[in-house]
């Protein structure tokens, strides 16, 4: 139980870091452009959030590499994560909406 619960806390550090480097966040509806999983996706610095009925999966990629990329260095290597956090007895079948736009900060 207490590895699991430092395993959230980390995610959930990363995660609040990731808030607090961006001003305004985007919750874009799945109109069938991502898993059928994914209800809304969040963009981040360096990554995103993925919101689904049983929890929430954040990906963070190296922005360096896409840089390089750009300015056209080949021999980059993308370092990617991705972490998945389900919600234990979590409604399947609920649907989600956005209803109103509030600040985080």
């Amino acid at each position: 139980m207490m590895k699991y619960l430092k395993n959230v806390s980390i995610l959930l550090l990363v995660f609040c870091q990731a808030i607090v480097a961006q001003d305004q966040f985007v919750f874009v509806p799945n109109a069938g452009q991502w898993d059928d999983r994914v209800a809304y996706k969040c963009e981040l610095e360096g990554g995103a959030v993925f919101m689904e009925n049983d929890g929430l999966t954040f990906s963070f990629y190296d922005p360096e590499f896409f840089h390089n990329i750009h300015e056209g260095v080949q021999d980059s290597v993308l370092k990617f994560h991705a972490f998945k956090m389900e919600f234990q007895g979590a409604n399947p079948a609920v649907k989600m909406r956005l209803t109103q736009r509030t600040s985080c900060i």
